[in-house]
């Protein structure tokens, strides 16, 4: 049986984002908060602080291995899964999600994904 560290590890390796960018551990870290509290998916700010903190990096770089990490990964991801995680919602013509709906989306793919291993 697959645990919420595999499924979100999987999941941020399938979207392009390689674990040996710094942004990696720091998504990691948002969609393990937005899964405990939503409020977080609401608050990218306080997520930022919550992170920089946890990394004892700044806020905003933080949000600066985020971003990088999204950018990055954007280039290589899996097509059929990113649709999955991002849906009809999402605006392909702008291109990457920002930060926020990025982390808010694996979150809920995540919590999906949970929800099923646990039936």
């Amino acid at each position: 049986m697959k645990n919420k560290r595999q499924i979100i590890r999987r999941t941020l390796t399938e979207l392009g984002i390689s674990a040996n960018l710094r942004g990696y551990r720091y998504i990691e870290y948002g969609v393990n908060l937005i899964l405990k509290d939503e409020e977080y998916a609401y608050s990218i700010i306080k997520l930022y602080e919550t992170c920089s903190e946890a990394f004892q990096v700044t806020k905003p770089s933080a949000e600066r291995g985020i971003r990088n990490a999204i950018e990055k990964g954007w280039l290589r991801k899996n097509e059929e899964l990113s649709d999955k995680v991002f849906g009809h919602g999402f605006d392909k013509k702008r291109g990457k999600p920002i930060n926020a709906e990025f982390l808010a989306a694996v979150a809920e793919y995540v919590r999906g994904e949970l929800d099923e291993v646990e039936e």
